[in-house]
């Protein structure tokens, strides 16, 4: 329940900053989150993980996804292990791009 009240906030924050931008602003940033979160996460891990557990996070997070509710779910299905780290990394960015339409 939690992760869906989480989820459901993240989503209303990020929609309300950025719904006065065009479809293709908005796409374009949503991409960037989520890129950011996946190279976030694999460089933080990288120093903690042996050599097989760096092929499973690099396999979990270098795929072609750009929505932030796939990312999600691929997480949740994947490696629901990493649900903490992961909505602490996607928090830290989402508040990055705020920062960012703000100025």
């Amino acid at each position: 329940m939690q992760n869906t009240n989480q989820n459901i906030i993240l989503g209303k924050i990020l929609e309300t900053k950025m719904a006065i931008l065009s479809s293709k602003d908005r796409e374009d940033i949503e991409s960037w989150i989520v890129n950011s979160v996946k190279l976030k996460m694999i460089l933080k891990m990288d120093h903690i993980l042996e050599q097989d557990g760096k092929i499973n996070l690099r396999k979990l997070f270098l795929v072609p996804i750009f929505k932030i509710s796939e990312l999600q779910k691929r997480v949740a299905e994947h490696a629901p292990e990493l649900r903490t780290f992961f909505y602490k990394e996607l928090m830290v960015v989402i508040e990055k791009a705020e920062k960012r339409l703000i100025s």
